[in-house]
């Protein structure tokens, strides 16, 4: 804020008593101080605004970082639940095929005997 000159107080067509006088400057210089005590706080606050924003941004990637883990690490524990899974199916797939097979063995050797050797 500007002080006001003397000057133009005169100009006013009276006299200013200088108690007046010093009380418009007086309260001129407050202004000033609430001024400058404002432009400091909002700068305060807009530094205060910004560590804030970019402690927010940082959290926010350490948990996307851990969310990444997580899925990742749930993907893996589920592949590997699924090849048990497959693994336990071509076992058993296995373990019925020897099965089937081992009869059916039997009868092949039987008749491959009998057709070339003549046993039986």
């Amino acid at each position: 804020m500007s002080t006001i000159p003397l000057n133009s107080l005169k100009s006013w067509g009276g006299d200013v008593s200088i108690a007046i006088m010093n009380e418009i400057k007086s309260t001129e210089e407050q202004a000033d101080q609430i001024e400058a005590q404002a432009q400091l706080k909002a700068r305060d606050i807009i530094a205060s605004a910004r560590k804030n924003a970019a402690a927010t941004a940082e959290k926010a990637v350490e948990q996307a970082e851990l969310d990444a883990k997580n899925v990742i690490k749930a993907a893996e524990e589920k592949a590997t639940r699924d090849i048990l899974e497959l693994e336990a199916k071509i076992n058993a797939q296995c373990n019925m095929i020897k099965e089937n097979s081992t009869g059916k063995l039997n009868d092949a050797v039987d008749l491959i005997m009998g057709r070339i050797v003549g046993l039986k």
